[in-house]
């Protein structure tokens, strides 16, 4: 199904996965956050958008116990929408390319 096939029309049902990880973060020589995005594309899911924080903070700071860490590894967020089927086909892709890294949430939501 193409990605315009796709019925994300008012109260349509939708899942939501985002995918946090640092801008650091590769797969094979290729940023893992430009690796995602680019393979959701090539998966035709109806939409993905990519956001780049100017700090945070996650799992790797608590457990070094850095309190406060401005550097150039910058947070980046990937959140796609689409359907539950497609979103399941993808989460292996995304999991394998994160390798243990980063966080994945998914969740239900409802087009509005």
């Amino acid at each position: 199904m193409h990605p315009s096939e796709v019925n994300m029309s008012e109260n349509a049902s939708a899942k939501v996965l985002k995918i946090y990880v640092n801008e650091s973060y590769f797969h094979n020589t290729t940023p893992v956050y430009e690796y995602l995005i680019y393979q959701a594309r090539d998966m035709e899911l109806a939409g993905a958008t990519l956001t780049k924080g100017p700090v945070g903070f996650g799992r790797e700071e608590l457990n070094e116990g850095i309190k406060y860490k401005l550097s150039n590894d910058i947070p980046v967020v990937l959140e796609i929408v689409d359907t539950a089927e497609k979103i399941a086909s993808f989460l292996p892709v995304a999991q394998e390319a994160l390798d243990g890294r980063g966080l994945i949430v998914e969740f239900d939501a409802l087009i509005k």
